[in-house]
């Protein structure tokens, strides 16, 4: 019976600290509203994650990357516009639209609120950078990291994905 107890208390311990990724809602480039972790539940996916321009170029160097040394994961692509002025929004998705191929732009998605949650879950300290975060089938972080891509850093990203 102690043993019982103890199991179902390791077992709810483990629960609460596995961390999950808050609901976020976007629309992709293609057009499609989506609601993450939702939409991937039951497939692993990584999310490439930018919450400023400067974020950007890590951002595209890493999915560049991922297409060529990971192809078969499913990779997303999120940008946050929370803190962009509306009126330029707009512009800032046409733009965006037009330098992403179209077989790309439905795993574009692009966020106009929401992204406070986003960046405590990534834990963005350095919005600059690009933030990396792996889901299980279940909508479970189970591995993140931040910044340029590199050798070292895609790593420990291989040893996860099957």
């Amino acid at each position: 019976m102690n043993r019982l107890i103890v199991a179902l208390a390791l077992s709810v311990a483990v629960q609460l600290t596995a961390a999950t990724l808050p609901t976020v809602e976007g629309e992709t480039l293609a057009g499609t509203k989506l609601s993450l972790p939702l939409a991937l539940k039951g497939r692993t996916a990584l999310l490439v994650i930018g919450f400023t321009k400067d974020s950007q170029k890590q951002s595209e160097a890493w999915t560049k990357r991922l297409k060529t040394d990971l192809p078969a994961l499913d990779t997303w692509s999120i940008v946050d516009l929370e803190d962009a002025p509306r009126l330029i929004r707009p512009m800032i998705m046409k733009a965006m639209r037009s330098a992403t191929p179209k077989p790309r732009q439905d795993h574009f998605l692009i966020l106009t609120k929401g992204g406070k949650p986003l960046k405590l879950a990534t834990s963005a300290a350095n919005n600059d950078d690009a933030y990396l975060v792996l889901l299980d089938a279940e909508g479970n972080i189970t591995w993140q990291t931040h910044g340029p891509v590199s050798d070292a850093a895609i790593a420990p990203l291989r040893q996860r994905v099957p």
